[in-house]
């Protein structure tokens, strides 16, 4: 059995009737338990990734598998298997947790009350938030609310999960609960995790291998270790967050005062 999860065959993309390549020629594959971190500063086509393999856009050239089904030929097949964090809210914020994760349960087609009670019992236990079940959500803090939408995610029991800025604006504890949810998931669970992240401390201690992109274009992929070592020796380059600097273009050394 193959352990690719995710394969991509010249995945492109292309706006305003080609004059825009947001996404140009991307080949990779993605492995099944993975933690996979796609890498860039804004508009290097992350986001557009995403959107193509998640089926929300159509690529204007090449295609991808996930999990075996084609993005193009088989879009409802892959829907059905994937979960999407996106960085906004997506909750209801008048109804309570519980109730925000039985409405996306029935939403996603899960099966009689039974399943879903139990769905959503063992996904408020893995949020630790069973004692907050009945409170309205407009009523928990920024953390909380996102520790809900992760749930939300996994409430079909997405084989993979697209994670947009997973701990964007948490404080520290609460970050730190989301990425050893994201690692649970991976580790116990099986599921093949995608990270869209600016933040170089989630990608270079979360990720197993990262991709990343400039312009729409593949620059590096592999061990965010494997990655530092290659470019260690190149001046100003200390950590994991220079190397990605210097691979997008930027100046390693600005900003750095003695």
């Amino acid at each position: 059995m193959s352990n690719t999860t995710i394969e991509t065959r010249e995945l492109t993309k292309v706006y305003r009737q080609g004059h825009v390549l947001a996404v140009d020629s991307l080949n990779t594959r993605i492995h099944k338990g993975e933690i996979f971190g796609l890498l860039g500063e804004n508009g290097a086509g992350k986001t557009t990734t995403v959107r193509m393999l998640t089926t929300m856009i159509k690529p204007t050239h090449g295609t991808a598998e996930v999990i075996g089904f084609d993005i193009l030929d088989d879009p409802n097949e892959v829907r059905e298997i994937v979960g999407v964090l996106p960085q906004d809210s997506g909750l209801y914020l008048e109804l309570t947790v519980r109730e925000n994760l039985e409405f996306f349960a029935k939403l996603q087609g899960i099966g009689d009350r039974e399943t879903v009670d139990d769905r959503v019992g063992h996904l408020l236990e893995l949020i630790e938030m069973e004692d907050r079940s009945e409170v309205q959500a407009e009523t928990l803090s920024g953390g909380l609310q996102r520790r809900v939408q992760l749930a939300r995610a996994l409430i079909a029991s997405p084989k993979v999960v697209f994670f947009d800025e997973p701990t964007s604006g948490l404080d520290v504890l609460v970050a730190r609960k989301v990425r050893n949810l994201i690692r649970h998931l991976a580790r116990e669970e099986n599921v093949t995790v995608v990270l869209c992240t600016h933040n170089m401390y989630d990608a270079s201690r979360l990720c197993d291998r990262v991709l990343i992109m400039n312009r729409g274009q593949e620059v590096e992929k592999g061990t965010p270790r494997e990655i530092v070592a290659k470019y260690k020796d190149i001046d100003g380059i200390e950590d994991f967050e220079d190397v990605v600097i210097h691979l997008i273009g930027g100046d390693v050394l600005e900003g750095i005062y003695d």
